[in-house]
């Protein structure tokens, strides 16, 4: 395993000592394997060497054991070869799966987890609340970052950065901003912004119904960045967090430090909806790990390991919050 990690690395520029979702046991799950049979071929490839150690120190007679000690050595490097040119995330566009995708995020931390999305799916619609004034500090989505996100799901990222450059402004209201902005740019994906609408009560916001569709016809939602910018009242609408609650799809927070994201998720009374976490190596916890949340080759790695292993898997993912925050 340290030999084809260090091999396909070096081949891809990637540093070896990263950390990373490029070992045997994800290359088996990424290959069609379900979690439960890679572990299993596993343990079976390590019963038959256990074995072979043992006869070659108690039974067979030196020459023999030479001639098994090249042919294994035949064995691994055929392997090595194959596990490598076999693998998926050693093709270009390795990660691209064609998923519909459904991101709720803030901050600059959501740009390049928002490239990894991308880089995943056909279809990546990102959900926009306006969050208005209000006690707890949560934050609207200021025209430059929208400009950001379009620009990163349009197709030519380069174009639609000069168009940004020279455009009038947007507009004040930021459904109005994501319509001009889904016009005007050719994107793989949507801004879909949630709306004010008028009660008794005077304006509340309510889920668009552009927002509820994408929810319940993605195939991996993502909560990422920031979450006192756009997330917390995102998720705050109930239609949202009861369509989150009720997905059968994986929900992954992509987050530098989960447990305390998940902390504040639940002071909001949300933290069910998420049932999986990409976070930094460093940190200990049921997370699945990177270097850096902010690569977004490998948090699209560690989405696509979770959507394998998810499809292979009957019944709703388990919200991840009971085993975090206890």
């Amino acid at each position: 395993d340290v030999a084809l990690v260090v091999v396909s690395r070096w081949r891809r520029g990637v540093p070896w000592w990263r950390g990373g979702v490029d070992h045997t046991s994800h290359r088996l799950v990424q290959m069609g394997l379900s979690h439960r049979r890679a572990v299993i071929a596993l343990y079976v490839v390590t019963a038959v060497l256990g074995l072979l150690a043992t006869a070659v120190a108690y039974v067979v007679t030196r020459q023999l054991a030479w001639v098994l000690a090249l042919s294994l050595g035949a064995v691994a490097l055929l392997l090595i070869y194959l596990l490598e040119h076999l693998w998926p995330g050693a093709q270009p566009g390795a990660w691209r799966v064609n998923l519909r995708v459904a991101v709720i995020g803030g901050g600059a931390e959501l740009l390049p987890v928002l490239e990894a999305c991308v880089t995943l799916g056909r279809h990546v619609s990102v959900l926009l609340t306006p969050a208005g004034k209000n006690a707890l500090g949560w934050r609207d989505i200021d025209s430059e970052r929208l400009q950001q996100l379009a620009v990163r799901l349009s197709e030519a990222p380069s174009a639609a950065q000069l168009l940004m450059q020279s455009a009038r402004p947007l507009g004040s209201a930021l459904r109005d901003q994501c319509e001009v902005l889904n016009s005007a740019l050719r994107m793989r994906g949507r801004l879909l912004a949630n709306q004010l609408a008028v009660g008794a009560a005077g304006p509340i916001l309510t889920a668009s119904a552009d927002a509820m569709q994408a929810l319940q016809e993605t195939d991996l939602i993502v909560i990422a960045g920031d979450l006192h910018e756009n997330v917390l009242a995102t998720l705050s609408l109930p239609e949202v967090a009861r369509e989150l609650r009720r997905s059968k799809r994986p929900r992954v927070l992509v987050h530098a430090n989960p447990p305390a994201a998940l902390a504040l998720l639940k002071a909001a009374g949300v933290a069910d909806v998420v049932t999986h976490a990409v976070a930094p190596a460093q940190l200990d916890g049921l997370w699945y790990s990177v270097t850096d949340v902010a690569d977004s080759a490998q948090v699209a790695q560690a989405l696509h390991v979770i959507w394998v292993e998810c499809t292979k898997v009957r019944g709703t993912p388990q919200p991840l919050a009971g085993w975090a925050l206890g």
